[in-house]
């Protein structure tokens, strides 16, 4: 945890516009946890971005409830 608690404060510090949880690529994608300590971490005027995991609708809807304002997409089919 120590590590993403840095990078997002360390991202705040370097003037950067978005946090981000990972490549995409991973297993899981943006976990809550993650977005809600990125959110924490991170001055009001960086944003977060959820990158994997957001494939639904109502899951949009969840991580823009933790705060998240981009979340990534591709053009992979969601499962049903």
């Amino acid at each position: 945890m120590f590590k993403r608690n840095s990078c997002a404060r360390y991202a705040a510090r370097s003037a950067a516009d978005f946090v981000k949880t990972s490549t995409g690529y991973g297993d899981s994608g943006a976990t809550d946890e993650d977005l809600r300590l990125m959110r924490r971490c991170s001055p009001p005027r960086v944003q977060v971005k959820a990158a994997g995991g957001v494939r639904t609708f109502d899951r949009l809807i969840a991580v823009r409830a933790l705060g998240v304002t981009r979340v990534g997409a591709n053009g992979d089919k969601s499962d049903p």
